[in-house]
């Protein structure tokens, strides 16, 4: 996504770039979206800045654009007139304000950098499907936590690229308190909610978004639901499905090895050659994985097959760059963790998930053997919090596929493995 010229355009901008360096945010996205937020909080004028300090004003334009974003969603449109945007704007300041800087934020917020144009007079819509996706994602979480039943989620059906958002924002937002409390709420809604809209379908399929954090709620278990299309990625924490039917469960790229399935089935699974199940993961009907030029995979047999190679047990041949007695070894699955996350940046202070790994006893040695095969970015910020370190792993991808054409790949393994042995 980051790699597409709209995005690649707009982060190399100069104001937006001076922002980016100084960002706590650790996704593509979220760094864009902080950036693009912390620019236009600047652009008020004096008027706006006296009345309100810069974190009332970016609670005000994030909560703007996220009710732009629900409104947009419950009209199921792709664009706003302005003279909605007009009354979103009263609805996001805070009680108190004088009339006349609500009049300039008014008049400001048809011309945010966030919006572009319609193709109707007197209509905006988001520049960016995924600006679009962000906001909504943060609705969307704001209306689980309130416990409210709103139309986003009993009238729409959510699409994969919005659940793949979504997944990645809940873990960057909450503090582990803070993730508990919206784990429960989310599941006891979820358990709790009738069947008399998509509402329960919807809870459950952002649920499974967010099993990246599942295993801080002891009882994060979907079940009794029939879901149309799912999506997850990066590496799930825990989480249980008990009898459900999901009609297409796309987990490419991720990890769902920690998530357990009993009297479950699915029909349509997308899937690349990083993805790693369960043992006891359903047997597909059809595999569609991506990674591979033959496309889909309906034989009965290749499909068993399929699925037992991609077990995060799977047996590693004799000429892996791994040796099979390694595989296992925790420095082994914290390193997968950390190829998968899409965070950009690993920082501690940012993110639950990132916070784990980072503070994992094995992290040092991953962390000493990375940088001296120069696989990992390591930057020192000016930043809040009590850890100013941001980390980036470097081609993991490679890392993750065992790449035998990858020299630096090969060295860093057999380093690491070194290591490993010597540590006993």
């Amino acid at each position: 996504m980051a790699l597409r010229p709209f995005f690649l355009k707009t982060l190399s901008a100069p104001d937006i770039a001076s922002k980016i360096i100084d960002s706590e945010q650790t996704s593509v996205l979220s760094i864009l979206m902080d950036a693009m937020i912390e620019r236009e909080i600047g652009k008020f004028g004096d008027a706006v800045d006296m009345a309100l300090n810069p974190s009332q004003r970016r609670s005000y334009l994030i909560s703007m654009l996220s009710e732009t974003a629900r409104d947009m969603a419950e009209s199921n449109s792709t664009s706003i007139s302005d003279g909605t945007l007009s009354w979103l704007v009263d609805v996001a300041l805070p009680d108190g304000v004088d009339e006349s800087v609500s009049r300039i934020l008014k008049a400001r917020s048809h011309a945010l950098a966030f919006f572009a144009n319609d193709d109707r007079r007197g209509y905006r819509k988001f520049y960016h499907d995924k600006f679009f996706e962000y906001f909504l994602s943060l609705a969307t979480i704001d209306l689980i936590k309130s416990g409210q039943n709103g139309r986003i989620l009993s009238r729409n059906i959510l699409g994969s690229s919005f659940l793949e958002t979504f997944g990645d924002v809940v873990p960057s937002i909450f503090s582990e308190v803070e993730a508990e409390s919206f784990c429960e709420k989310l599941i006891s809604t979820f358990l709790s909610y009738p069947p008399i809209d998509r509402t329960r379908k919807n809870l459950a399929s952002l649920a499974v978004s967010a099993l990246t954090i599942a295993d801080l709620y002891s009882d994060y278990t979907i079940s009794d639901i029939d879901l149309d299309d799912c999506r997850f990625t990066g590496t799930a924490s825990g989480g249980k499905f008990s009898s459900v039917l999901i009609s297409q469960f796309d987990c490419r790229g991720a990890n769902i090895s920690a998530a357990s399935f009993n009297n479950s089935s699915i029909i349509s699974l997308i899937a690349d050659s990083e993805t790693v199940l369960p043992e006891g993961f359903p047997i597909p009907q059809r595999i569609r994985d991506v990674s591979n030029p033959t496309g889909t995979i309906f034989v009965p047999e290749d499909i068993r097959e399929w699925v037992k190679g991609h077990f995060e047990n799977q047996p590693i041949e004799m000429d892996s760059v791994i040796p099979s007695r390694f595989i296992q070894h925790p420095a082994f699955k914290l390193l997968q963790k950390a190829c998968r996350i899409r965070q950009y940046w690993l920082r501690r202070a940012d993110d639950i998930y990132a916070a784990r790994i980072l503070d994992d006893e094995w992290w040092p040695i991953l962390e000493r053997i990375l940088i001296e095969n120069n696989l990992l970015k390591v930057e020192m910020r000016q930043a809040s919090g009590t850890d100013a370190r941001f980390v980036h792993v470097k081609q993991a991808e490679d890392i993750l596929s065992q790449n035998e054409n990858n020299s630096d790949v090969v060295k860093f393994y057999k380093d690491l493995v070194d290591a490993l042995t010597e540590e006993g």
